[in-house]
């Protein structure tokens, strides 16, 4: 959770300087996040199947860290063109520029975290009800299966 929010902070103070213009002036860029996010999605894909084709299926609970948080984060570009969209929905051009984006910065931050606790928690109780090990073969092999749907979603 912190390695994705560390991105969202850093991306909101970026969308809220000007990084908009970059993209615009730049169209590249958000060619080359997109590929970097599909393969990545694709290197995720491949540990789950992976996992799913273990003889012995010992369940063993690791949460990814926070380089895979930022790495998660660091190559979504929808997050940049939705940051990018906040600010231009709540950005007053006659305010404070800093005092705006520290505020929109907290806010965001703020709420994604919110949303990833909620959802982390939802995941933890439902990991508890789906433990046998058929059940967490079925999940690794289902969670493979649609990364590789968005990858290729995100590609297209």
């Amino acid at each position: 959770i912190l390695g994705i929010n560390t991105i969202i902070a850093l991306y909101s103070i970026m969308a809220g300087t000007g990084i908009g213009e970059l993209f615009i002036h730049n169209p590249w860029l958000m060619k080359y996040f997109r590929i970097a996010g599909c393969i990545y999605i694709l290197w995720l894909s491949y540990g789950f199947f992976r996992a799913g084709m273990k003889k012995d299926n010992t369940v063993t609970v690791q949460s990814p860290g926070y380089f895979t948080g930022i790495v998660i984060s660091a190559l979504n570009p929808k997050l940049i063109f939705a940051l990018i969209l906040m600010y231009s929905q709540f950005f007053n051009p006659s305010g404070k520029l800093a005092h705006q984006v520290v505020v929109l910065t907290i806010a965001v931050v703020l709420l994604s975290a919110s949303a990833h606790v909620v959802w982390t928690m939802a995941g933890n109780f439902l990991s508890l009800l789906l433990r046998t090990e058929r059940m967490q073969k079925a999940q690794y092999f289902l969670y493979g299966f649609m990364l590789v749907l968005v990858a290729f979603w995100l590609i297209l």
